[in-house]
């Protein structure tokens, strides 16, 4: 009775490494999930294969297909955080006189006479 229990657990063991075998396995906190593959209908090619513009991202597929062999962790994509606005403060006691809110500007005198007008 015991060996039989020993037996079929050792069964199962192996049924189940078998079946963990083709998996990836799960490197990092998000689960890979396979991306479906680009192609198109023969309906939709008017010309021949040579004439077919490419489809898809080489850069892209290579990354996938290292994620699946469990060479590289996979990893979800990272959002852009924006910089936040520097706030700016003036202290009143640093502000020159033209920037105090009560500041009167001084009233100019008239225009001097230029160079050209003056007799030697």
């Amino acid at each position: 009775m015991e060996q039989e229990k020993g037996e079929e657990a050792k069964k199962k063991r192996e049924e189940l490494i078998k079946a963990r075998a083709g998996r990836t396995k799960r490197l990092g906190k998000q689960k890979f999930s396979a991306l479906e593959e680009d192609f198109v209908l023969p309906s939709k090619m008017t010309c021949g294969l040579r004439r077919l513009a490419p489809q898809g991202s080489i850069l892209a597929d290579r990354f996938n297909s290292l994620q699946k062999r469990n060479v590289m962790e996979v990893s979800a994509r990272q959002k852009l955080r924006k910089a936040r606005k520097q706030k700016i403060f003036k202290k009143a006691e640093h502000k020159m006189p033209w920037e105090a809110p009560n500041y009167k500007a001084p009233k100019r005198s008239a225009p001097r006479e230029s160079k050209a007008d003056w007799e030697f």
